[in-house]
């Protein structure tokens, strides 16, 4: 089993899981005649970010007890199925008048940023300058898919302000891409390219290291794109609610498909954003309402 550092450094052994996600990464190099220049540039790029922050949400979030535990009780009060936290909005500017769009996956797994952007890079989807990394911690409700011990720890949010104590939730640190355009075709291929490649399905030619259900979202800048039918059929609008404490430059995320949190309180943001269809149909899980 992989060793845990506190910094969240991994040591092999590997996990399996782990271990056949890295197994595959030569082979789709070869397979798909992606330059390996590229693909250990990108994989560079990504190692910094996983360098800085490490894995771990505990210590990735600590200095933000106030917004956790706001995201923590959305969670036990059946309002979200999980949270995003961001150190500064700039990581995932969900809110941002610009057309962007955002892939994000385990900080551990670089491999995987490497072959996804080198892939890019190569077929000329993209260019160096208008890819951005940034990070985030997340917290979500469990709902049946294959643990990776590397990149998920659980997590206990029991709290006595609430009466749905529960502890099936899992911590994770994830990098952030933005993909920032000026043309909406160009914004259109990245959009299609990230549903079709970043999902682990049997039959679909993924990049290793994908997960089950992928999370690509949008600004609201984009919304226009609907209007075309096979972008329609990948993407939703949805709610994107905001919070920000106390001139932190932290913020909390929670996704939801219809409710505004800023209808009720407003200390919260809730503009409208894109969102992958595979993720929006886990959103509203359990008793959680849309």
């Amino acid at each position: 089993m992989t060793e845990l550092s506190d910094t969240g450094e991994l040591k092999p052994p590997y996990s399996p899981q782990y271990q056949e996600m890295l197994d595959k990464v030569p082979i789709y190099l070869r397979e798909h005649n992606i330059p390996k220049e590229q693909f250990e540039y990108w994989e560079s790029e990504a190692k910094k970010i996983f360098n800085k922050y490490g894995r771990k949400f505990y210590y990735f979030s600590k200095g933000n007890d106030t917004l956790v535990d706001e995201g923590n009780t959305l969670m036990l009060d059946e309002k979200a199925s999980g949270y995003n936290l961001l150190l500064d909005i700039g990581d995932l500017e969900i809110n941002s008048s610009k057309k962007l769009l955002f892939y994000s996956c385990h900080a551990s797994r670089s491999w995987h940023f490497g072959l996804l952007l080198a892939e890019m890079e190569h077929d000329e989807l993209i260019k160096q300058e208008q890819i951005k990394f940034g990070i985030r911690g997340t917290r979500v409700l469990y709902s049946g898919w294959e643990i990776v011990p590397e990149d998920e720890f659980w997590a206990d949010i029991s709290s006595d302000k609430t009466k749905n104590p529960t502890t099936n939730v899992l911590d994770t640190v994830e990098t952030v891409l933005t993909f920032e355009f000026d043309e909406d075709n160009q914004a259109a291929l990245i959009g299609d390219f990230l549903v079709r490649k970043t999902r682990k399905a049997v039959g679909l030619n993924y990049i290793p290291g994908s997960w089950e259900v992928n999370d690509i979202r949008g600004t609201n800048a984009l919304a226009n794109l609907l209007e075309i039918e096979s972008f329609a059929r990948r993407y939703e609008t949805i709610v994107c609610n905001v919070l920000r404490k106390n001139d932190s430059k932290s913020i909390l995320l929670t996704l939801r498909q219809e409710t505004k949190f800023s209808q009720e309180d407003a200390n919260w943001d809730s503009p409208n954003s894109l969102q992958n269809k595979e993720l929006v149909e886990v959103l509203a899980i359990g008793n959680i309402k849309p």
